[in-house]
C-alpha cells in the first residue's frame, strides 16, 4: 500500500517515475537530487522494513519487502529496456 500511495502522490504532484542522468541513462534513484518515484523508493520506502518492532509486523514486513524490491527492480528493468536501442534483423 505504501508503494501505491507513493505512486499516486507522485502523479498528483506531477513528479516523474524516474529521471535520466546527464549521460541520458535511466537513473536508479540512488544519487538523484530531484524528486521521482525511484528516488523516493531508494531514500524512504526501501528503509521502512527495519522499522517494524512487533514480531507480527516484522514478519509481514519481511514478506512485503521482497515484493517491494521485486516491483522496484521490475520497473527499473522495464524503463531501462525502453531506452535501450536494439536492432532487430528481419
Amino acid at each position: 500500500m505504501g508503494i501505491d500511495r507513493t505512486l499516486l502522490y507522485k502523479a498528483h504532484v506531477y513528479e516523474p517515475l524516474y529521471l535520466l542522468t546527464e549521460s541520458c541513462d535511466v537513473s536508479d534513484g540512488i544519487e538523484d537530487k530531484q524528486p521521482s518515484f525511484m528516488q523516493e523508493y531508494k531514500f524512504k520506502l526501501e528503509k521502512l522494513y527495519v522499522k517494524f518492532y512487533t514480531k507480527r509486523a516484522s514478519t509481514l514486513a519481511a514478506k512485503r519487502k521482497t515484493a517491494a524490491e521485486n516491483l522496484y527492480q521490475s520497473l527499473l528493468a522495464e524503463i531501462k529496456e525502453c531506452y535501450s536501442v536494439q536492432r532487430l534483423d528481419k
